[in-house]
């Protein structure tokens, strides 16, 4: 069984760091302007490292969230 210690290191894992509001904010806005729109991004402060990622707004994209998209 893994401990929780690893699991919640395994949270953060593969993302992105960024050390402020600000930088996570310029990160969305170059994943717009390389990608496009690609849902409701927003940064959000990590309980496990106390770092910023970048994710997508919770219960604003996907299924059942009105999102419009091309299946």
């Amino acid at each position: 069984m893994a401990s929780k210690r690893r699991l919640r290191r395994k949270q953060c894992e593969g993302k992105r760091r960024h050390k402020d509001f600000g930088c996570a904010m310029k990160e969305i806005r170059l994943l717009h302007q390389r990608h496009g729109h690609q849902g409701q991004l927003q940064p959000y402060r990590c309980p496990f490292c106390g770092m910023f990622h970048v994710g997508h707004t919770p219960g604003r994209n996907g299924i059942g969230s009105g999102y419009r998209g091309n299946w």
